[in-house]
Formats: C-alpha cells, structure tokens, sequence
C-alpha cells in the first residue's frame, strides 16, 4: 500500500512492513531478492526452452487472441491451469493477447 507524506510516496513491503521511497515495487529489496531466490529460475519453474519451442508452436498456431479474436496473440495460457491437473501440452493451451490473458485468470 502507499501512501503520500507531503511530496514523498512511501510504500509498505507486504511481508515484513518495511517502509521505502517508490519507485514503485510490491516488496522491499530484501524481500524481493528473498523471494526471487526461493521462486526459482525460469527452467526450474517448467519454462525452459522446450516450453519456449511449444509456445512457439502455439502462437504461430493461434496467431490472433483466442478470447477476443480482435488482437494478436502474444501471450500463451493454459485452458485448464496447471494447479487443477492441466498439462503444458497443445490441446490444453491457446494464444491469447495480454490484456485478455489478465483478465481469464481466475476464472476457468
């Protein structure tokens, strides 16, 4: 959360309260090293490159927004997420633009 004091804006880290001068971040710097570390690398998270060839794969396949059919495609989200049981495969993703995507999730 933020907050103006006269012409500083100040922001609260989320997790240990820490307050910092913005530019504007969700966390602290401790914080968000902390948990850029304990997140992982792309790779260690599934999205290394033989995910960069499928999405790939996807978006020339998909090459205009699958939700909105206005906007190319330049985003790729699961149809059923992977955290209910969705598997990173082509029959379970589809192009989508960004602001589509941001506002699918959550939703499916």
């Amino acid at each position: 959360m933020a907050a103006a004091l006269g012409a500083i804006l100040w922001r609260k880290c989320p997790r240990c309260r820490t307050a910092w001068i913005v530019p504007p971040q969700e966390y602290c710097g401790s914080c968000r090293r902390a948990r850029d570390r304990a997140r992982g690398t792309t790779a260690q998270r599934g999205y290394g490159a033989a995910w960069q060839r499928l999405r790939r794969q996807i978006l020339a396949r998909d090459p205009v927004c699958t939700l909105c059919g206005t906007r190319p495609s330049t985003e790729v989200d699961h149809i059923v997420p992977l955290h209910r049981g969705g598997l990173s495969a082509p029959e379970n993703l589809r192009g989508t633009c960004k602001p589509c995507n941001a506002g699918w999730r959550g939703r499916a």
